[in-house]
This record gives structure tokens, C-alpha cells and sequence, in this order.
């Protein structure tokens, strides 16, 4: 039973790493984006906040530690909202943003 909850820890901090640093990527990634509007001391807790969860899944992931099963149960929930919320910020904002700029071109070359 020990392996199964490591394995399932791993995977789910694997997850977390991931769907961190592409959420980090897709709010922080655009000049254009609502965040990089702000004042720096407006997003710092944001970026603090999801730069020591990234760093804290990435450690978890490299030392491949048994915790209780209750810290695994969180982490494979974590890993599931953070991972739709990384793929929904894409889909509703980074793929309208290509869509846009692409449309924005071809409408000038036509003109």
C-alpha cells in the first residue's frame, strides 16, 4: 500500500509542477495580459504564492517522499484544479489572443 500512495504522490506533484509553471506562464507570459497591468506589488502575492507551490511540487517530485494519506489526497486534488485551471486559461485566453492576432494579419495584408 506504501508504493501506491508514493506512486500516486509522485504523479500528482508531477501534475502540480506542470500545471504551475504553465499557469504561471499563461497569466505572467503576455505584455498584453490583465496581470502584467498591474502594479508589481499588486501581483506579488501571486507570483510569490505560485512560485513557492511550483518549487514546493518540484521538491516534493524529486524526493519522492512517503507523506500520510491525507497529504496525498490533497495534492492529487490540487493537481486536478490546478491542472484544468492551467488548460481552461489556455483555451479561453491564450487561443482567443492567437486567433486574434492572426485574424489582425490577415485582415492588413488584405487591405
Amino acid at each position: 500500500m506504501q508504493e501506491y500512495t508514493m506512486l500516486i504522490n509522485f504523479v500528482a506533484n508531477l501534475i502540480l509542477t506542470l500545471s504551475f509553471t504553465a499557469f504561471i506562464i499563461f497569466i505572467f507570459g503576455r505584455a498584453d495580459g490583465k496581470l502584467n497591468q498591474m502594479p508589481w506589488y499588486k501581483t506579488l502575492p501571486v507570483k510569490a504564492g505560485l512560485g513557492f507551490c511550483t518549487a514546493g511540487s518540484l521538491f516534493n517530485v524529486l524526493t519522492f517522499n512517503n507523506p500520510e494519506w491525507t497529504q496525498v489526497s490533497l495534492n492529487a486534488g490540487l493537481a486536478m484544479v490546478f491542472a484544468w485551471a492551467a488548460y481552461f486559461h489556455y483555451v479561453e485566453f491564450v487561443c482567443i489572443k492567437k486567433t486574434e492576432v492572426k485574424r489582425k494579419k490577415k485582415i492588413k495584408r488584405k487591405v
